[in-house]
């Protein structure tokens, strides 16, 4: 900040000069880089949504893909596996010729929609960590996630307590809920500068 405007660069406030970190979110003044007073740091939950909302897209694509299978396998698709794989591979193709296509379907519905939800839940969980909104529903969707994420096994021995670290996250991220966007509160519009 120069000591000329006498502004936070982060967050607009009215700051009195030679002050080293704005009252209001706790932005370092001096130095300008993103250091907090309290020594947060001002992406303290920034790796958790990034985490989650990689999660979910990849979730949902693998829930959709899945789901969408579920709707295009038949018989006769099955059978032309099966005569595709006969001078491959044919143990495999014994496999596929005794398959239980209604079985199948259903494997893939359930799985596909359990994983698509999940992915989903993340989504929603990281768009609201990002606006710093509604602290309790980011926290449960994201448990959410990580316990439907059951349909990625043998994933989910990964994906089921790295969601939940990332649950546990959100879940002591609450001050920073509570504080608004960017982790501060919102100056009194009079110490705010007036539009030019």
């Amino acid at each position: 900040m120069s000591d000329d405007r006498n502004f936070c660069e982060e967050c607009g406030a009215r700051v009195s000069p030679g002050t080293q970190f704005c009252p209001y979110c706790g932005a370092d003044l001096v130095g300008g880089s993103t250091r907090k007073a309290d020594g947060s740091g001002s992406g303290s939950l920034d790796t958790v949504r990034i985490f989650v909302l990689l999660y979910g897209v990849v979730a949902a694509g693998f829930g959709l893909i899945a789901v969408i299978t579920g709707l295009a396998i038949t018989e006769q698709v099955i059978q032309t596996l099966v005569d595709q794989m006969k001078d491959i591979n044919p143990d495999y193709a014994s496999t596929l010729e005794n398959l239980d296509v209604n079985a199948l379907k259903a494997s893939l519905y359930l799985e596909g929609g359990a994983i698509l939800a999940s992915g989903v839940c993340a989504l929603l969980s990281s768009m609201l960590v990002k606006k710093l909104t509604n602290h309790p529903m980011a926290t449960i969707l994201c448990a959410v996630a990580s316990i439907l994420s059951v349909g990625l096994f043998p994933l989910c021995i990964v994906t089921i307590p790295v969601g939940l670290y990332m649950t546990y996250r959100i879940y002591k991220a609450k001050s920073i809920f509570s504080r608004g966007r960017r982790g501060c509160p919102r100056p009194p519009t009079s110490l705010l500068p007036s539009p030019v």
